[in-house]
């Protein structure tokens, strides 16, 4: 069966835009401090603090505007922003003892409300615990130690403290991340499979085969369709009822589906109570041969209906084929194979005919 290639959905659409936008929030964050420092000359740590911390969230809303994706974006945007000025700050005004460094709570608490729920809360407690940590320690160190051993006691502390708000942040958005690929994933699987059946939809089939058309075109090998419908399925329907009828529907899936076996191979529903295969690679003989194993295997389930004459559930096939780039048309292969499903259902039903009419079985 084909295989899922949720990354088209990905949560960064343009990493390259959003790269360059965030590089130049933290440059132009950075620039703007150094400005207001020589223009102003020196202001209070916590006026400055503030006032790069609104400009880098203002940056980062208009990356994320700019770089089309979801306003949460922003907000890993402003935590690294957030980041790099607090720690610029703290070199600049007393290195590991700076106090701005108590301000590096705000970077993992941050990532917890971009996550929200329980992570958001776990991310809180462990922040509040490390502060009272911190606090203990201080107290401890002001108790039983002297003066020159606890400033360099506390010195370890803020570096340990720098280091676990650093993890804990990159932590928080390694789980942002793995959540929006989730999140990716889920919305690719919505937007290709059909409901019913758990098989592709219509739409990815199209998408597929145009994708396999061009390339049979490009490498010159053969690329088959299988079309097939439940035989007298309305009449199962009349008989059993429409919950019955979508049993049989999921049933008759499976069954197929048992058939379908290569990676590059996809089965859809096509509408209705009608399947199609895509077999890349595939000439028309081999094709027919796979159409025959999937009508055995769906008479070999023996699905009652008292409205066949074979008195079990029975399917008609259509088989098409192509090769070169002259034959290999999507829309022309779906009506050969269609046709083919016709012949199959005016010839008896029960039975796979071939686009081209010298094969049938049955």
């Amino acid at each position: 069966m084909e295989q899922a290639d949720h990354r088209k959905l990905g949560f960064w659409p343009d990493r390259a835009r959003a790269t360059r936008w965030s590089a130049w929030t933290l440059v132009s964050v950075g620039l703007l401090g150094l400005g207001l420092q020589r223009v102003l000359g020196p202001l209070p740590g916590w006026l400055l603090a503030l006032a790069l911390i609104f400009v880098a969230g203002f940056l980062s809303v208009l990356v994320a505007l700019r770089s089309g994706g979801s306003p949460r974006r922003a907000g890993v945007v402003l935590v690294f922003s957030t980041a790099g000025l607090i720690v610029t700050m703290a070199l600049g005004h007393g290195g590991l003892d700076a106090p701005f460094l108590t301000l590096l709570a705000l970077l993992p608490l941050g990532a917890g409300f971009l996550l929200g729920g329980r992570a958001g809360w776990v991310t809180a407690g462990s922040i509040c615990f490390l502060m009272l940590a911190l606090v203990l320690l201080h107290t401890l160190t002001d108790l039983v130690l002297p003066l020159a051993l606890e400033r360099q006691l506390a010195s370890s502390a803020r570096a340990a403290w720098l280091s676990a708000t650093a993890l804990l942040t990159a932590l928080v958005i390694w789980l942002y991340d793995e959540r929006g690929a989730r999140a990716s994933h889920q919305l690719w699987v919505h937007a290709t499979r059909d409901h019913l059946t758990g098989l592709a939809n219509r739409r990815h089939f199209e998408e597929l085969l145009a994708v396999e058309c061009r390339r049979a075109a490009r490498d010159g090998g053969p690329l088959s369709i299988v079309l097939l419908d439940i035989d007298r399925f309305k009449a199962f329907n009349d008989t059993y009822g429409h919950p019955h009828g979508d049993r049989c529907l999921v049933a008759v899936a499976y069954g197929v589906g048992t058939c379908v076996r290569r990676a590059g191979d996809l089965l859809a529903r096509f509408g209705g109570e009608e399947l199609i295969a895509v077999f890349p690679g595939t000439n028309e003989n081999q094709a027919a041969g796979i159409a025959e194993s999937m009508r055995l295997a769906v008479r070999e389930m023996e699905i009652p209906h008292r409205g066949s004459p074979a008195g079990v559930v029975t399917i008609s096939l259509g088989v098409a084929s192509a090769r070169g780039a002259g034959q290999l048309d999507p829309d022309g292969l779906v009506q050969r194979v269609d046709e083919a499903l016709y012949r199959a259902k005016e010839g008896g039903r029960d039975r796979v005919e071939s686009a081209s009419p010298a094969r049938s079985t049955g």
